[in-house]
């Protein structure tokens, strides 16, 4: 799979948004930004999941922001099917591995940032906001 001229533009957008201090490590620069260079379904869930983060934050509650989140989301469990298929007829590389943990845990993330969303606003603590 190539990654489109859309996606290259967002990976120099990743590099832009990750703030970074000399004082303390970024577990999620150090792992997971460069798990996205190296592999399209792990991009694709951070997409899914930042595109997400837009739309329940408010920053961009159109249908188009949604849309994109459920793409990238998908494309990023077909690549996780894709990778889990090949493990069962060959050993996957360290990369892979890490890979596949990176996926499953920024689809989990995803999961829970837009339940947590939907319950709030189904809250009427949430509805008051």
């Amino acid at each position: 799979m190539n990654v489109s001229d859309d996606v290259q533009v967002k990976y120099s957008l990743i590099d832009s948004i990750v703030i970074t201090t000399a004082d303390s490590s970024n577990p999620f620069a150090e792992y997971v930004l460069p798990l996205a260079y190296q592999h399209d379904g792990v991009l694709h869930a951070l997409l899914g999941l930042s595109a997400c983060h837009m739309h329940t934050s408010g920053k961009d509650q159109s249908i188009e922001c949604t849309d994109t989140a459920l793409r990238h989301r998908v494309a990023a469990i077909q690549a996780l099917g894709t990778l889990l298929e090949q493990e069962e007829t060959s050993q996957m590389s360290v990369t892979q591995e890490e890979s596949v943990l990176a996926m499953v845990l920024l689809l989990i993330f995803h999961d829970v940032s837009y339940i947590a969303h939907t319950l709030l606003l189904s809250s009427p603590f949430g509805a008051q906001h």
